[in-house]
């Protein structure tokens, strides 16, 4: 995929970061009697400014309808209150290409399976490149995820599995199990006690997959720490500092490198 495609799926991550409204708002979640939702995010890239872009999104009640930057466009589809659909599409010829579609199923309130389709041509209407991830909700409140790669009407599983667990609505470790060589890679995440950005958004709390530094669009509060470590290898720890306005929202976000002292990028939000 193009850099462009990236940029858009990245921010899909954790917005995708930009994961149904939560059941009960705090006083300080209206603004005007509405819902707070963020409207332009503006991504900034320390090293390779030319990467900088602003995100704008746009709105139905506290539904998302598309965000766009300067390279891209993703539209939202629902059904009710579930997020059901997203396509992405590469807008810089001037034309709406079509780039990638994921789509999403739900099982009794909870995200069950999703599926990704990219590399739209005449002879792949369907796509050329195919994926579904399967989520199993364990008694316990994990979650187990598991890719499956497509190649026409046969599926393969990857070798990679991973288990999610969380705490007070929020992501908070990822374990992925490498079945052929046994590694693991673990994922751990620490949050501050203020509102995500995307918290008041239709549908994000459910989308409980997560962007490696930036947790879930489905917790509740911001990732201010991530700890990244594989089997046998020194832990690598990426801070976050984080800008609240009036109503305990981001409004600037700063990522920094693992030395703990150079900013990576940073994300300023108006609502």
């Amino acid at each position: 995929k193009n850099f462009n495609q990236i940029k858009m799926k990245k921010l899909l991550c954790f917005f995708s970061a930009l994961a149904l409204i939560l059941t009960s708002c705090s006083s300080d979640d209206s603004q005007e009697g509405s819902a707070i939702l963020p409207k332009t995010i503006k991504y900034s890239d320390i090293e390779f400014p030319s990467d900088n872009s602003t995100y704008i999104s746009t709105y139905n009640g506290n539904k998302i309808v598309s965000t766009k930057d300067e390279a891209g466009r993703t539209d939202y589809t629902y059904d009710g209150n579930l997020l059901v659909k997203e396509i992405n599409y590469d807008t810089e010829s001037g034309k709406d290409i079509t780039s990638d579609i994921t789509t999403y199923k739900y099982t009794n309130g909870k995200l069950t399976e999703s599926t990704y389709a990219e590399g739209f041509s005449t002879a792949f209407p369907n796509g050329e490149y195919n994926s579904r991830i399967v989520f199993t909700h364990n008694a316990d409140g994990t979650v187990k995820r598991e890719r499956y790669n497509i190649n026409g009407t046969v599926e393969k599983k990857s070798i990679y599995s991973e288990v999610l667990t969380f705490a007070n609505g929020n992501l908070v470790k990822s374990v992925q199990t490498d079945s052929e060589t046994g590694s693991v890679f673990t994922a751990q995440y620490e949050y501050d006690d203020k509102n995500s950005p995307y918290k008041n958004i239709a549908g994000f709390n459910l989308l409980i997959d997560h962007s490696e530094g930036e947790g879930s669009v489905s917790s509740v509060n911001n990732v201010v720490k991530y700890t990244a470590s594989y089997t046998n290898e020194k832990a690598r720890v990426y801070k976050r500092e984080i800008v609240y306005d009036a109503n305990n929202y981001p409004s600037k976000i700063t990522n920094y490198k693992s030395d703990g002292t150079t900013a990576r990028e940073t994300n300023e939000y108006s609502y």
